[in-house]
């Protein structure tokens, strides 16, 4: 954990790892939305 600071009320920073099976994870994920994004019917958006 990082040091507390003013702008988060005294609260220390906390710091994560990324580890190989959250980059894997994060990466499927990343393709799954890819693939639903054409489908996708978004308000106030042109899908053309």
């Amino acid at each position: 954990m990082g040091d507390p600071t003013r702008e988060r009320g005294g609260r220390a920073k906390r710091y994560f790892e990324v580890t190989g099976a959250g980059v894997k994870a994060m990466a499927q994920s990343q393709k799954n939305y890819q693939r639903m994004l054409p489908c996708l019917r978004l308000p106030g958006l042109s899908n053309a």
